[in-house]
């Protein structure tokens, strides 16, 4: 097995996930016309003796805190429904959810461990700047496409 095999695979995830940031893009854009505001947030904390857990709930591209407090589930379920009477907000997980992770169809010769791993490699522990010496391409052209689709669509 040659080294040509791992960097096609690299080369192929970073296209993937290109292609996923450019979906998620579509649907915030989607979204943002339909008259959605998203928005991040949730838990920030432990919950108490009584329950309770601290949340806030933020604008997904101001980071504005739009709504906080410290209450359980209905509590919480509640002070949303007041903060946003019109059911505007759209979670940016739901978003992202939706579009999924990259997906890279098996190479001939490339054993589906090392694929695994790659896998990893590529989502979890890898720098940019060993990717792109790795597969030999400036670290300007492979860093945007490492990104997941949150942080890329905000550094637009």
């Amino acid at each position: 097995m040659s080294d040509d095999l791992t960097r096609l695979f690299v080369r192929r995830w970073l296209e993937a996930n290109e292609r996923v940031q450019e979906q998620f893009a579509q649907r915030v854009a989607g979204a943002e016309a339909a008259g959605h505001r998203i928005v991040d947030g949730g838990q920030t904390g432990s919950y108490d003796d009584a329950g309770r857990a601290p949340w806030a709930i933020t604008d997904w591209r101001t980071k504005v805190v739009l709504a906080s407090g410290r209450d359980d589930y209905e509590g919480y379920d509640a002070a949303l429904a007041k903060a946003d009477p019109d059911g505007c907000w759209l979670l940016v997980d739901n978003l992202s959810q939706q579009t999924g992770l990259p997906e890279v169809d098996p190479i001939p010769g490339l054993p589906e461990s090392l694929a695994e791993a790659l896998l990893e490699w590529l989502e979890s522990k890898s720098a940019p700047a060993e990717v792109a010496a790795w597969i030999d391409e400036r670290l300007e052209d492979v860093e945007p496409r490492m990104r997941n689709e949150v942080d890329a669509f905000l550094a637009t």
